[in-house]
């Protein structure tokens, strides 16, 4: 099953449309554990061509640091694209 990008971003699409595929839920350590966390700073930064008309295409990008193996480049999927949604995008994939 293909899943839209309207389905990952229900928040901002219209709240009488439905999907059965499940929202993805971050996963939070276990109450009690005390975990020592590497604290990280990053930066994200989206765009969009054509931004607010059909044939929209955004993407974002995530920077760490210099020569870092998680900076990256991400080309957003699917349709209903924007500036928010490349913005949004590249801090849920940073966090997870």
């Amino acid at each position: 099953m293909r899943i839209s990008i309207k389905d990952r971003f229900r928040i901002f699409t219209d709240p009488k449309q439905t999907s059965q595929a499940p929202a993805h839920r971050l996963q939070a350590p276990t109450r009690g554990m005390n975990l020592l966390q590497e604290k990280i700073t990053f930066f994200t930064n989206g765009s969009c061509i054509n931004n607010g008309k059909n044939n929209a295409r955004c993407s974002s990008r995530i920077w760490i640091a210099k020569n870092h193996p998680n900076n990256m480049a991400i080309r957003i999927p699917g349709e209903n694209q924007s500036n928010q949604i490349a913005e949004i995008s590249a801090i849920l994939i940073i966090l997870q």
